[in-house]
């Protein structure tokens, strides 16, 4: 039987600048800090078990991330969650743990909210009935080294939008393993990409693949 330890955090301020492997990485060392059991990879160069099953866009701040560690012997969650919120810096903050031996939950979707700002929202509420009255909403993804062609993606299949004149509401949800990207989002607001450091992922929804069964991270699963 395989252990993995469930971990929910929040990383904001400038830790949302970190990459995912810088990030990993993070959560990697502090966990070795804090003397958790952590199974290792075999072969010539273990690796620590650990993974980000979503993993976020540089810039975009979490409220509610999700890491894996996989364990060699069980562990008190509280006891976990206590030793590694010692050895996170400021701006990466753990929300919940829990020990779990069922398969990885995948995520179904995740929720991003923008501030409106200044004169944004009149712009903002013009683009977004544009967005609304639209059947669709094409973009390209240019050809990249594994891929030969260009790919031609139909951004409304990937996202809900919603305006209430102080944020927007942005809902993705895959079509298989395809994502819409917080840059293609922002361009059919008509933001700039540095627009994205203002992203605040809220909330992601898991589906555990035992039992099929969506939850909200932070809440047991």
């Amino acid at each position: 039987m395989r252990l993995r330890l469930d971990i929910d955090f929040a990383i904001t301020g400038e830790g949302r600048f970190l990459s995912h492997h810088e990030t990993m990485r993070l959560l990697a060392r502090a966990a070795a800090r804090a003397g958790l059991p952590i199974r290792y990879s075999e072969g010539f160069n273990p690796r620590r078990r650990i993974s980000l099953p979503l993993p976020r866009p540089v810039g975009v701040a979490g409220l509610a991330e999700r890491a894996i560690i996989e364990l060699t012997d069980p562990i008190d969650p509280v006891d976990a969650h206590e030793r590694l919120a010692r050895q996170l810096p400021p701006g990466v903050d753990v929300i919940a743990c829990r020990v779990s031996d069922r398969d990885a939950p995948r995520a179904s979707a995740g929720t991003y909210r923008l501030e409106a700002r200044g004169d944004e929202p009149a712009a903002l509420r013009a683009r977004i009935d544009q967005w609304g009255d639209a059947e669709t909403w094409p973009i390209r993804r240019p050809a990249r080294k594994r891929r030969r062609v260009d790919t031609e993606l139909d951004l409304k299949t990937l996202a809900q939008i919603d305006f209430d004149g102080r944020a927007v509401t942005i809902r993705l949800r895959p079509r298989g393993d395809t994502w819409a990207r917080p840059d293609e989002i922002l361009e059919a607001l008509a933001l700039q990409p540095f627009d994205r450091a203002r992203l605040v992922r809220t909330a992601i929804e898991w589906t555990c693949q035992t039992k099929d069964r969506p939850t909200e991270s932070g809440q047991k699963d």
